[in-house]
């Protein structure tokens, strides 16, 4: 009797740890019915990556890696995580994830892709392959009406010099040494 209530005890703490790893939410965008925001990032390689995920304030779900990459290495680990690279489709958005930036210490004062990047005739937002609007995204003039924009990716830049309340930058896609974002994509319906 008092195995079975040992085992008993093992598996409730099991479910319990289990339930605090996953937060499902429902959230209100129109991009998303429902996110359930991981504690970490899935890993491609099994277990998870070293990417802390957060269900921000507008109710969708955002991993912010602590380590850099190109910006095809971090859509690969998105993608592999379930997720996308980040699309800042509304001044809203910019505005959630910039606070969220800013107040956590390990990520302040870096630069992180997004899905921004040039296809040869404009900016889009490579995840959803919708054209970028800069105008309600802060800070946006290092970025749009750039002539060499081929094979350039857009930065969510909070580094110091450059930005230090945030803004847009834009890069070589193929540059090392920059953070990255995902964000929950919507459930196939």
């Amino acid at each position: 009797m008092a195995a079975s209530m040992f085992t008993s005890a093992i598996i409730s703490s099991m479910v319990f740890h289990s339930l605090i790893a996953m937060t499902s939410v429902l959230a209100s965008t129109s991009t998303q019915s429902y996110a359930v925001c991981p504690q970490y990032l899935r890993s491609a390689y099994g277990g998870h990556a070293a990417v802390p995920c957060w269900l921000l304030d507008n109710g969708n779900c955002y991993c912010f890696s602590l380590y850099m990459e190109c910006w095809s290495n971090a859509n690969y680990m998105c993608t592999q995580g379930g997720m996308s690279l980040v699309a800042i489709e509304t001044g809203e958005e910019d505005s959630v994830i910039s606070r969220h930036l800013m107040n956590i210490p390990e990520l302040k004062g870096y630069a992180y892709w997004t899905a921004g990047r040039y296809n040869d005739t404009e900016w889009q937002w490579f995840s959803n392959k919708k054209p970028i609007t800069f105008d309600d995204l802060k800070n946006t003039d290092k970025v749009k009406d750039k002539e060499a924009v081929s094979n350039r990716c857009i930065l969510l830049n909070y580094v110091e010099e450059d930005y230090p309340s945030g803004g847009y930058a834009s890069r070589i896609c193929a540059s090392f040494g920059y953070r990255f974002v995902c964000e929950a994509t919507a459930p196939s319906q």
